[in-house]
């Protein structure tokens, strides 16, 4: 079921892109919950009693890092980069397959992930923004749909998940598990051995896809957040925390696009290609890389409550 229009859809347009906000009458604040300690990645310290296992209904969101699994033991080697939204969840194992994984709701059953750091936040959504680029061979980046978002919002911190036809998507996969290997002074991020780790490409990803991409972001400093936030672009604001999942491209439908809809078509008929933290590479050398994005939706709600 589409969201209830509040009020006359605003419409507005900058040099990259036309926007048009709806606000939504059932909207609300969004109440958001750190699960785990990011920093035992350093040293890949994670052990049974850092892992959760979390349910994901239709009405939260979540990311981080997690797996399908039992519990713990079952699922050690094979944690990794995960979201999940709309009652449906997807990940990427890191047991050499580097096939994606998901599930989807069943009956009263939801999707289960034991988690050893991520967010999670639930709630109505305040606001949908809908954007189309002016030129295809001019995206939007990831940057400046966050910045809209925050200026729409007129918040400091916001949930986000958006639903777009990728032009490609910048950002870093696990390769191994942080939890199969306990203990590792410097692992994950120590060089060269990082890059047995990381799968990192300065190069778009997923060129021709739709993306589900999930996260948070901040226009300030947000301590219950900071161990979460990056900078999303080049300058120190606005910081954020995105994962996204492709999918195999067809062309969004035109019009108001339905969140819950629209993610159940998307597992249920397309093909799920790949999940990664979504990250952007500013090296001079390389030249500034992020995900950029043709055409969707943005759902957007305050961060108001941290549980």
């Amino acid at each position: 079921m589409a969201p209830l229009r509040k009020s006359e859809a605003r419409r507005f347009s900058s040099e990259a892109a036309s926007f048009e906000v709806v606000e939504c009458a059932d909207g609300g604040a969004l109440v958001y919950q750190q699960i785990g300690d990011p920093g035992l990645l350093n040293g890949c310290r994670f052990g049974p009693a850092d892992c959760r296992m979390m349910a994901f209904p239709p009405s939260t969101v979540g990311f981080g890092l997690g797996a399908f699994g039992d519990n713990f033991e079952d699922s050690q080697a094979r944690f990794g980069e995960f979201l999940a939204v709309g009652g449906s969840a997807a990940y990427l194992p890191t047991d050499g397959t580097n096939v994606p994984d998901f599930m989807v709701p069943t009956g009263d059953l939801v999707p289960e992930v034991n988690i050893l750091y991520g967010l999670r936040f639930e709630g109505a959504f305040s606001r949908v923004l809908q954007f189309e680029v002016t030129s295809v061979a001019d995206p939007i980046s990831l940057t400046e749909l966050v910045r809209t978002a925050l200026e729409i919002s007129g918040a400091p911190g916001i949930g986000m998940v958006v639903v777009a036809e990728s032009a490609g998507l910048v950002g870093a996969s696990l390769r191994r598990s942080p939890a199969a290997a306990a203990g590792l002074t410097g692992a994950p991020f120590k060089y060269p051995e990082v890059r047995s780790w990381l799968s990192f490409s300065t190069e778009r990803l997923y060129s021709r896809s739709l993306a589900l991409v999930a996260g948070v972001a901040t226009a300030c400093e947000c301590p219950p957040l900071a161990t979460l936030l990056r900078p999303v672009g080049a300058k120190q604001w606005p910081q954020g925390h995105f994962h996204a999942a492709a999918f195999s491209y067809r062309p969004l439908t035109k019009g108001t696009i339905d969140l819950h809809a629209a993610v159940t078509t998307l597992f249920e008929t397309e093909t799920l290609q790949g999940v990664l933290h979504l990250l952007s590479d500013v090296r001079d050398a390389a030249g500034p890389q992020q995900s950029e994005f043709v055409r969707g939706a943005c759902w957007i709600g305050e961060l108001s409550e941290f549980k």
